[in-house]
């Protein structure tokens, strides 16, 4: 079977909005964020102000991530478009995890994310992955201390509240 060769994206497409992934390693944390753009402006400053200093980077293809070495990374990139997607320390199955339990949340719970929310349903899986290998004892300790947040409080100040505040008004 041939390989597809895919178009580098050059922008998100209409309608849509990128969630760039980072994650540590030594941790085992990710933190995810919605971001405008994909280009290499934002996804370098993404980096230069996550990662350490001499830090090893391990990212796609992409051209946007090229600039990394020049930045005083070690950067080590996998070739997905060839098939490879483990060379020697260099993968991304860790993020790739992440995104996989984003996209089963999406199908299986949501079915749709809008765009006026999507930072904190990506705020919401980040915590459920990061938490996933804690102790479920420290889980319910730490759980135990949260307010549940109503759906009221989570879109105030939203489209929503307003127009509905305006149909009251009126």
């Amino acid at each position: 079977m041939d390989k597809v060769k895919r178009k580098e994206p050059e922008r998100i497409a209409v309608g849509k909005i990128a969630v760039d992934g980072s994650g540590d390693r030594a941790t085992n944390r990710f933190d995810p964020e919605v971001v405008e753009r994909i280009d290499t402006t934002t996804l370098t400053d993404i980096v230069s102000d996550r990662a350490e200093h001499r830090a090893t980077v391990f990212t796609g293809e992409w051209k946007a991530y090229n600039p990394l070495e020049k930045m005083g990374c070690e950067h080590s990139k996998v070739k997905h478009s060839v098939g490879r997607y483990v060379d020697g320390m260099a993968h991304t199955n860790g993020i790739e995890s992440f995104w996989s339990t984003m996209k089963r949340g999406y199908h299986g719970a949501y079915r749709h994310f809008s765009l006026e929310h999507l930072h904190r349903h990506v705020a919401e899986f980040r915590g459920w992955h990061n938490q996933r290998l804690i102790d479920m004892l420290d889980q319910m300790v730490h759980d135990g201390h949260r307010k549940q947040t109503t759906y009221g409080e989570l879109i105030a100040g939203g489209p929503h509240t307003r127009r509905r505040i305006e149909e009251v008004m009126a």
